[in-house]
């Protein structure tokens, strides 16, 4: 079987100047269908970085991604629109969670 994502040797580094950072660094990942991962990592790590990758926004340096069988990097622009509005979805909340209990809360009373 075919895995729905899968990852060889890629790598992402971000440079400014004379800085590089490398974020991902010749990461190797298989996905199956209907298999449940979860990404975790310290700030700074490079999840939300493999995230855009996965969802066609970004390019890696080097490596291949494949998602449900598509070579991202030999997809158009026009192709590249087509996945990410079928087969991608993310979901980000609308307000950091820091500034969500910031805000005055409705009290609710029972009459």
């Amino acid at each position: 079987m075919n895995p729905i994502i899968s990852l060889s040797k890629v790598s992402k580094v971000f440079s400014q100047g004379t800085h590089r950072v490398e974020v991902l660094n010749q990461l190797d990942l298989r996905v199956e269908t209907a298999e449940c991962i979860a990404i975790l990592g310290k700030s700074g790590s490079g999840k939300s970085t493999l995230l855009s990758l996965l969802a066609g926004l970004d390019y890696a340096n080097f490596g291949t991604i494949c998602v449900d069988g598509q070579d991202l990097k030999k997809l158009n622009q026009d192709e590249l629109s087509r996945f990410r509005s079928k087969k991608n979805g993310y979901s980000f909340p609308a307000i950091p969670s820091y500034e969500q209990s910031q805000r005055p809360r409705k009290r609710w009373h029972s009459s």
